[in-house]
């Protein structure tokens, strides 16, 4: 009954993982009338393992809190261990090219298997405080270092997509759950404490325990990124490469297909090539904006229509830019965006009629992202006219 606290400070300083004081709850009556009865543990035991979890908490072992959860993590026979919760690669130089990337985690695997070594344990447990005297153990596992590394290589590897600039990473559990799940506040967004660590421990059994990922964090990202103006540009293309990450990884999990993250124009899927084609629409009318121009193209504001009735919204938006924004491209650039567009109209239409202006499914996303990536990245291009038309990202 006497049991030390503040085992995990972060968690609550009165908090105790053994405690049965509750005399007025009927903790434990109705099947015992005294505490001890149920269980006892001695005072050296109790110590020893007390101190012993603090100390790794405090010294050993790598602690993140997230909404007063802590994940703890370490290898018992001392060993260097990584996070559980942030990228596998970390402090490494950006790469652009798959390949590289690839190459990239195979070196931080032998990093990491160089200090420990394959036969070693590696623990992770979760700890929160569920009110302010008691402790409970939410999540724990033991597995081989060797296991534990190759999960978080594996998802890592799968769950990763390239940056504005083309440089691939993956996002960590953290910003997950912040853009499928914060709310707006001014130029961020932030999780609810009781949302958060619900969420970061079901990507972190995800990530450990090789689970698929939940299809309602998929969903959640999703929605969010076709409904870009109920955020600023930051917070906007921040969900949006959190939403494609995610979706590489979420379709890897349930059919084992890989998407590629270099821009595909032949790729045979109907929501792709909209997507593609959502993506040059934009940049048609963004072209034609001065330096200090702020609104935001048709293509945006009514992606959300896009979505469900694509063939429709593509329509009046092409329509729009006929009239108002395609006269002011200069001869060869107009040549440029209207060749690119029958080419995706081309792959549009080798689908049959009926599914033209059926509702989007969420490779769109991806077909978007790459193919506004193209268009931004892509420095110089040569119209039939032999002039040459400069691309800058705004």
């Amino acid at each position: 009954s006497q049991h030390p606290k503040g085992i995990i400070p972060l968690c609550g300083g009165n908090a105790k993982l053994i405690s049965a004081n509750d005399s007025s709850g009927f903790t434990y009556r109705g099947r015992f009338s005294e505490d001890w009865q149920g269980a006892t543990v001695s005072y050296e035991a109790s110590q020893k393992a007390h101190n012993a979890l603090r100390w790794l908490a405090a010294e050993q072992g790598v602690q993140v809190v997230f909404g007063g959860r802590a994940f703890l993590c370490w290898n018992p026979q001392g060993k260097k261990v990584c996070g559980v919760t942030g990228p596998f690669r970390v402090a490494a130089k950006p790469v652009t090219e798959a390949t590289e990337y690839q190459a990239d985690l195979q070196k931080t695997l032998l990093g990491y298997k160089a200090e420990l070594p394959d036969t070693a344990g590696v623990v992770i447990a979760a700890f929160d405080a569920a009110t302010t005297g008691r402790l409970s153990l939410t999540y724990y596992n033991e597995l081989m270092s060797s296991d534990f590394l190759q999960r978080l290589l594996d998802w890592d590897a799968a769950c990763c997509w390239p940056g504005r600039q083309g440089e691939i990473w993956s996002p960590s559990l953290w910003q997950i759950v912040n853009c499928a799940f914060g709310t707006r506040q001014g130029e961020m967004l932030k999780t609810d404490d009781r949302v958060l660590k619900q969420q970061m421990q079901r990507l972190v059994s995800c990530r450990v325990d090789q689970a698929k990922l939940p299809t309602d964090i998929k969903q959640a990202l999703v929605w969010r990124a076709s409904t870009p103006l109920a955020y600023g540009t930051g917070i906007r293309e921040k969900i949006l490469f959190t939403a494609c990450a995610v979706l590489k990884k979420y379709h890897y999990d349930q059919n084992k297909e890989v998407w590629s993250m270099e821009l595909d124009p032949n790729k045979h899927d109907r929501s792709y090539q909209f997507g593609r084609l959502l993506a040059v629409l934009e940049k048609v009318e963004r072209d034609t904006y001065g330096s200090d121009e702020g609104r935001e193209p048709n293509a945006i504001r009514q992606q959300s229509v896009f979505c469900q009735r694509p063939m429709y919204a593509a329509a009046n938006i092409e329509k729009q830019l006929e009239r108002a924004y395609f006269p002011r491209l200069r001869p060869g650039t107009r040549a440029f965006y209207k060749n690119t567009i029958s080419q995706i109209m081309e792959e549009i239409h080798k689908f049959p009629d009926g599914q033209w202006n059926q509702p989007l499914a969420d490779t769109y996303l991806m077909g978007y992202y790459l193919q506004r990536g193209a268009l931004y990245q892509s420095k110089k291009h040569h119209d039939a006219e032999g002039e040459e038309h400069e691309y800058t990202e705004e």
